[in-house]
């Protein structure tokens, strides 16, 4: 199977359409929901009891190895 060959227009016009804007989206109103959510992620992210890195990584190893031998 050969290679498609790459026309520059498409791709140019998907590019166009991937990052533009919805006909009638309320722009604001994304805006403030956006930095609103990400108030929200910081804000639990400040708060959490989780560590900042997995710690479990040779536990779950061990559980997928005795897993796969049936054990």
């Amino acid at each position: 199977m050969g290679r498609a060959r790459l026309h520059p227009e498409l791709i140019a016009a998907k590019a166009a359409q991937e990052h533009g804007t919805f006909p009638g989206l309320d722009q604001p109103r994304i805006a403030d929901d956006v930095e609103r959510l990400h108030t929200a992620l910081d804000d639990a992210q400040s708060t959490t009891s989780l560590p900042d890195a997995a710690t479990g990584h040779e536990a779950l190893h061990d559980f997928v190895v005795r897993v796969r031998l049936g054990g």
